[in-house]
């Protein structure tokens, strides 16, 4: 029998001890209100909340945190993916920094997606949200609505690519747009569940991917 949900994951028991911790961090907003019912069971824990975990700036702010926390000083693999992402900031800066991107996700993921873009020098033209948040209001993008696919296609001429998932594949052929896959669902990319736009990492590969879209566009363009 084919399962839904792939298998594996957190144990319901581990979600449980989480009352007994001492130490909760918690990513996007819409986990704040989980965050608050677990102060409320153990006042005594400590708590710090981030709205997003993508790009230079927001993954400086994690690592200075914990190693605060630990005690520790950066291992060597730690500081070589910040300089990567450095790197990978300065390299895409020239293909991003000329483009015009849209943004279609739940708000968490938006939050994350805009920020790396425009650490770039990206422009988010536009930033579309399948439901409302308080997250959206400090989404720096030239618009941000809640909205649909429709609103993206009527706003077309705003933007040069669209950051979604699958479904902005059909309406990126049709208006000639570049695309950069993310989000559920995604049915046609292999390896897609192992992706990762978070950490000097993972925002480091997602900075790569915007980048190539954006020169693919332009190059399509100008034949």
């Amino acid at each position: 029998k084919q399962a839904a949900l792939s298998t594996g994951g957190t144990p319901i028991d581990e979600i449980r001890a989480l009352a007994s911790a001492t130490l909760v961090f918690s990513v996007g907003d819409s986990m704040q209100q989980p965050a608050r019912a677990l102060l409320k069971k153990n006042p005594a824990l400590k708590h710090h909340h981030f709205h997003h975990l993508s790009g230079l700036q927001a993954t400086d702010q994690l690592i200075e945190c914990l190693l605060k926390e630990s005690g520790r000083q950066p291992s060597p693999s730690l500081v070589r993916w910040r300089k990567r992402l450095q790197d990978a900031l300065l390299d895409s800066h020239f293909s991003i920094g000329q483009t015009r991107f849209a943004l279609a996700a739940e708000p968490d993921q938006l939050a994350g997606l805009a920020a790396a873009v425009r650490e770039a020098g990206g422009r988010v033209a536009l930033a579309v949200s399948s439901v409302a948040s308080p997250q959206l209001e400090r989404l720096e993008a030239e618009r941000v609505m809640v909205g649909d696919l429709e609103d993206a296609e009527d706003l077309a001429e705003h933007y040069d690519v669209i950051i979604g998932s699958f479904h902005c594949e059909a309406l990126a052929h049709r208006l000639h747009k570049g695309l950069v896959l993310r989000g559920f669902p995604n049915w046609e990319q292999v390896g897609n569940q192992l992706k990762n736009d978070v950490l000097y990492e993972g925002s480091a590969y997602f900075l790569f991917e915007c980048a190539n879209s954006a020169n693919h566009c332009r190059h399509q363009l100008a034949v």
